[in-house]
């Protein structure tokens, strides 16, 4: 019985259809996963606008108040140095401006901070201006106005980094709640628990 010898071009075009087949059975099989993953961009990308509008909307407003608060302060001062016997011209005496960068804890202590808040907390969920709060006075730091903003906006941060990491569980909505609210893992559990017994 004689085989038939099959020719080198019609080879070829054999073994190219059988690579074009397998590239396009491979990206068929790629394509939910990668609208998936793509889709998972998109709501992360929702998420980040959506808190980037609530800062647009908010920030400023609270910067706004913060401003007028130290304009009273600084007027209140004046008018108290001009009822002083010795005469000191307010306009004279220069700005001193506190630093806005680099850490004021130390490395780590936001961290711990923020864990010794929650377990203070027994299992109750904590805002992230309470555990600012919390925070600010365990190093007994006295922040007000735009200093206090900026070390709430990194309490926020880090709450965020350690809820990706699972450390800390989120308890709010990032798109509707002005205030997150925050909570220990075992604590959530703890609450599931009672709540299905």
């Amino acid at each position: 019985m004689s085989t038939i010898r099959t020719p080198p071009s019609l080879k070829w075009l054999i073994t190219k259809r059988a690579r074009l087949l397998g590239d396009l059975l491979k990206l068929r099989e790629a394509l939910p996963l990668r609208l998936a993953e793509l889709r998972t961009d998109v709501v992360e990308a929702e998420r980040a606008l959506a808190q980037a509008e609530h800062r647009l909307e908010h920030v400023p407003m609270l910067l706004e108040n913060s401003i007028q608060c130290l304009e009273v302060q600084l007027h209140a001062l004046d008018v108290t140095l001009g009822l002083h016997e010795i005469p000191i011209n307010p306009d004279l005496i220069p700005p001193i401006r506190t630093q806005e960068s680099g850490r004021i804890i130390g490395h780590g202590e936001l961290t711990r901070g923020i864990f010794t808040g929650l377990r203070l907390a027994k299992g109750e969920a904590l805002t992230t201006t309470a555990l600012a709060l919390y925070v600010a006075s365990r190093h007994g730091l006295e922040l007000e106005g735009a200093e206090f903003l900026g070390f709430r906006e990194k309490i926020r941060y880090r709450l965020k980094t350690l809820c990706r990491e699972g450390k800390v569980c989120r308890l709010h909505l990032a798109k509707t709640q002005l205030e997150g609210r925050w909570a220990l893992p075992a604590a959530v559990t703890r609450q599931a628990q009672l709540s299905f017994d």
